[in-house]
């Protein structure tokens, strides 16, 4: 295992996130867990500007929805900042306005855009 970056990316593919482009690699392994998000400050939670993640993480996202995974998905909500948390369908990870999004099927099957570093956790539903 290779050491992990500030980042939390380890060594295998290059890093292909458009928005963050530092430089880092990332572990590809098809069989992590989507449990485990990286720690990160909480300003990034309620800032208007967009805190790239980690690439593991952004790479298990798009595991998911390569994989048409449901996840149990936790996020703040960009309006009221109220953390929400509820099983969803990862539709497309895609990159916007200088950041980066999850497009998601809530069980009412209403379609969302939730930002990425709004994430709070991701698990296999």
């Amino acid at each position: 295992m290779n050491k992990v970056d500030d980042y939390g990316c380890a060594g295998g593919m290059r890093c292909k996130s458009p928005v963050a482009q530092h430089g880092c690699t990332l572990q590809a392994n098809a069989t992590a867990s989507l449990s485990v998000w990286p720690e990160r400050s909480s300003y990034s939670l309620t800032s208007p500007n967009y805190f790239p993640i980690a690439c593991a993480a952004h790479e298990r996202l798009e595991l998911a929805v390569m994989r048409r995974q449901r996840l149990l998905l936790t996020w703040m909500g960009e309006q009221d900042q109220t953390p929400r948390s509820e099983p969803v369908q990862a539709l497309d990870v895609a990159t916007r306005d200088g950041a980066e999004w999850l497009r998601i099927q809530r069980p009412d099957g209403q379609s969302e855009e939730v930002r990425l570093d709004r994430i709070l956790a991701a698990s296999e539903a």
